[in-house]
């Protein structure tokens, strides 16, 4: 072989070996340097989490984060809006059958309204709903985020206090349903998306009263003397699980209550704060909720401490801090 011809094998075999590492480099370093999801879903997504019931919680501060662990403490970030150009500055409930939340965003993270949009925590999609919806004290999502109940401050004097209002997440079909001079809170859809059940009081009374919505009749479920109801939410179509505490008091217990029957049956105490966005699994087997010392009311950007309980065999575990609870993935 003349030595012309082994120069031009060489060079065709430098040329093929800085091919080769060209393309390496573009591919295992460049791409993934330069390439950024298109919303703030983790690339890791929420189906690939361990079997079992993960609770969905929110952190609030520089940025919202939405994250879920699972009862062996395995915990994972699944949106960030650390990115987005429209950040979120209320988040409902998750609906549990898609999973999806509905948020409000807005480019100004102190803003009082803003875009309503759902997000799909699943297929990491954004869709807006209403162009303009302001934040309510207090919200619920029926579990297929087909409709709202939120509550509402007026100071006009023909429609003073709070007021309970459902509509579709569209904005159609707003309905008003419960005016009180006494503060409501926590709103909360049945599982099949026909009542609301909410907390208020009379005088020194607690109450939790349920709304029926197609008929726009509100009835009183049950009372306390000298109590103050922080929370419900819905375990089934017929059972509630709530917090009770003695006004102007931060220890309080976690009850259960049957539609129809006036007896609360306790499930845990709680100490050092109010109990907050009380969540309970499908499978009834786990409770979620949150304590925090709030100042004035409960607020959905205050941090406040997790507390899962096993409701098999009454075992609870502080698990990390949190600003919000959404519900349970099962």
């Amino acid at each position: 072989m003349t030595q012309k011809t082994i120069s031009l094998v060489s060079l065709l075999l430098f040329l093929l070996v800085i091919g080769g590492l060209a393309w390496y480099i573009n591919k295992t370093y460049l791409n993934q340097a330069t390439t950024k999801p298109q919303t703030g879903i983790s690339n890791s997504l929420i189906n690939e989490t361990s079997e079992g019931a993960s609770l969905v919680y929110l952190t609030a501060g520089k940025t919202t984060e939405i994250w879920l662990k699972d009862q062996k403490g395995k915990t994972k970030k699944i949106f960030t809006d650390a990115d987005e150009a429209e950040k979120l500055i209320k988040v409902s409930n998750l609906a549990l059958s898609q999973p999806t939340v509905l948020a409000i965003t807005n480019k100004d993270a102190k803003a009082t309204t803003g875009k309503l949009v759902k997000i799909d925590l699943t297929k990491g999609t954004k869709e807006t709903l209403q162009d303009t919806f302001s934040c309510p004290l207090y919200w619920s999502i029926t579990q297929d985020a087909a409709k709202i109940t939120y509550i509402k401050f007026s100071n006009l004097e023909e429609n003073y206090g709070y007021t309970l209002y459902s509509e579709q997440s569209t904005g159609s079909g707003q309905r008003k349903l419960f005016n009180s001079s006494a503060e409501i809170r926590s709103p909360a859809w049945n599982p099949a998306g026909t009542k609301i059940a909410f907390a208020t009081s009379s005088g020194t009374e607690g109450q939790i009263r349920i709304a029926n919505v197609s008929h726009q009749e509100v009835s009183l479920l049950k009372s306390w003397a000298d109590k103050i109801v922080d929370w419900v939410s819905w375990m089934s179509d017929d059972k509630l699980v709530f917090s009770l505490r003695d006004i102007g008091s931060h220890n309080g217990q976690i009850e259960t209550i049957e539609l129809g029957n006036d007896q609360a049956s306790k499930i845990t105490d709680y100490a050092g704060g109010e109990a907050s966005y009380i969540f309970a699994s499908a499978d009834e087997k786990f409770l979620g909720f949150l304590v925090a010392q709030y100042s004035q009311q409960i607020d959905d950007k205050t941090n406040g401490q997790i507390f899962m309980e096993n409701l098999t065999d009454q075992s609870q575990k502080a698990i990390g801090k949190a600003s919000q609870l959404l519900g349970w993935l099962q």
